[in-house]
């Protein structure tokens, strides 16, 4: 147990070496890689001297549009990152950013870049980022996603005040729960700016900081959640699990679909749950028993990463579940009339499906088989 735990924090270390807060904008790199737009509220501290927001709090909210660019050179599922002098050609970039003042800067801006669009085209993906984090990785995750995912071309990304560091996680805890007011300003002003239902997506510690803003929201406004969000997605989410069912008894009702993505082999969570001494998250427990009470659909992906410690986001990082979303699987699970198990195209794979049912949550257990489609 010691080694394991000795690995699992060298290795996440090896990230924190370099000034992870360090923003250098490359103009040049929309000549050379992909560029893509990416709307940002935070309540971060703005770094006084450079680019960028650091791991300080701030109780105002600042809004940005940034344009990240894609590498020329990106793999898919990879994300390549040097925090000083990156190179368009091999890492990840941002080319620009825009100061949008305020709030009503911010769902202006929004408005303009969704005119003309059909209601479907209109809806953004509010992504909420995970424990130890910084400002630009936030985004080059986002970046990385609607790259390589294509899904919903308009994008927000919350980047709430983590430190950036594997040491930090105290602090980006605390932070998490001081951000509950302004990732609430920025779902109802993403909401409005649109004229359509955002997408919650949010990632590990970020998927406690997005219950904790729709329980406020429904305890102010009942039904909020449900009326005003097109789904929640919830990546291996690092919430108690007595916390989560506490949570969902504040929501009048879930949005639908709300979608929880566990595994069972996730080292960080491992982790957190010894620093928590809860060693069982929501995000690394496939035992659905506990949330029979309410419709959520969870996927076990612990079939698939490559059982890296720092493995933590595998639905970005695996090419095979990546190629099981873009090639509608989610979907497939959602609308169709399935039985107990199945086996599903993703790309120049297949992958097999087991259903179970208690209550009103699903369970289906994803494992990849060797061999092609």
């Amino acid at each position: 147990m010691r080694n394991w735990i000795l690995g699992v924090f060298i290795s996440l270390c090896l990230t924190a070496c370099a000034d992870r807060e360090q923003l250098i904008l490359g103009p040049e790199a929309v000549h050379v890689g992909t560029p893509h737009q990416i709307f940002v509220a935070t309540n971060r501290q703005p770094k006084s001297n450079a680019h960028g927001y650091g791991k300080s709090r701030s109780f105002d909210v600042a809004y940005q549009q940034a344009t990240v660019v894609v590498p020329k050179d990106h793999v898919r599922g990879q994300l390549s990152i040097k925090h000083k002098k990156p190179d368009p050609q091999t890492h990840f970039s941002i080319a620009a950013l825009h100061d949008l003042k305020n709030d009503t800067g911010f769902e202006n801006a929004l408005a303009r870049h969704t005119k003309g669009r059909s209601l479907d085209d209109r809806r953004a993906m509010v992504f909420v980022h995970g424990f130890n984090n910084s400002y630009s990785e936030a985004l080059y995750r986002q970046a990385q996603m609607l790259h390589d995912a294509d899904a919903f071309d308009v994008q927000v990304n919350f980047a709430w005040p983590s430190a950036a560091t594997v040491v930090g996680y105290g602090h980006d805890r605390d932070s998490a729960l001081f951000s509950r007011d302004a990732l609430v300003e920025t779902l109802e002003s993403t909401r409005k700016g649109t004229r359509a239902k955002p997408f919650l997506l949010a990632h590990s510690m970020g998927a406690l900081l997005s219950m904790e803003a729709l329980r406020q929201l429904d305890i102010g406004q009942p039904g909020w959640a449900a009326k005003n969000l097109f789904g929640v997605a919830l990546i291996v989410p690092d919430i108690d699990i007595d916390v989560f069912n506490s949570q969902l008894t504040k929501l009048q009702s879930l949005p639908q679909p709300f979608l929880l993505f566990v595994s069972e082999r996730d080292a960080a969570l491992r982790l957190s749950g010894l620093i928590s001494g809860r060693p069982s998250r929501l995000g690394n427990d496939s035992d659905i028993a506990a949330l029979a009470d309410h419709q959520i659909l969870v996927f076990d992906i612990s079939a698939f990463g490559d059982d890296r410690n720092t493995d933590h986001f595998a639905i970005a990082t695996s090419p095979a579940l990546l190629d099981f979303i873009t090639s509608g699987g989610v979907q497939h699970l959602l609308t169709a009339d399935t039985g107990t198990s199945l086996i599903l195209k993703a790309g120049s794979k297949k992958i097999a499906v087991t259903k179970e049912t208690k209550g009103r949550a699903i369970l289906w257990r994803l494992a990849p088989i060797k061999g092609p489609a």
